[in-house]
């Protein structure tokens, strides 16, 4: 594993003048993301931020700002879960999602070594991977100290 590792909800320092920048859907909808211990799926972001506001807001809102957010480097989807999360790396990384089966926490490290494995057994089958995204499941080591 390279680089760090940190928990959801902890953003990587670096990312205050992009956090900044923000129009304020998509900095509602980080801020939502960034105050939850477990990833986010589409409609419950839609319903948190009907709540904090107080008024209903339609689907396409949550789907623009997470766009927006994605594209500025500062939110992952995790695939399998469908659901998002904040981007806790700074540097241009390729993230592995560590998802506590227990709890629903998810841990992101940086595997850019991962995908260079990845890539070389690819390769003799010139199939050609534009986006990798890996999940490894099982317990973290809160709920492992809890059984």
């Amino acid at each position: 594993m390279s680089g760090g590792k940190r928990r959801l909800g902890q953003a990587a320092p670096g990312f205050a003048p992009r956090l900044a920048a923000l129009a304020p859907v998509p900095r509602e909808v980080y801020d939502l993301l960034a105050g939850s211990p477990t990833p986010l799926k589409a409609y419950e972001l839609l319903w948190r931020l009907q709540q904090k506001r107080a008024r209903s807001a339609p689907p396409s809102t949550i789907y623009r700002a997470i766009a927006l957010l994605i594209e500025a480097g500062l939110v992952h989807k995790i695939e399998s879960l469908n659901a998002f999360v904040i981007c806790t790396v700074e540097s241009d990384h390729h993230p592995v999602f560590l998802v506590c089966e227990q709890c629903r926490r998810a841990t992101e490290i940086d595997a850019r070594d991962w995908e260079c494995e990845v890539a070389r057994h690819i390769s003799p089958t010139r199939f050609r991977a534009r986006h990798l995204n890996f999940v490894v499941r099982g317990v973290c080591a809160g709920c492992q100290r809890q059984e």
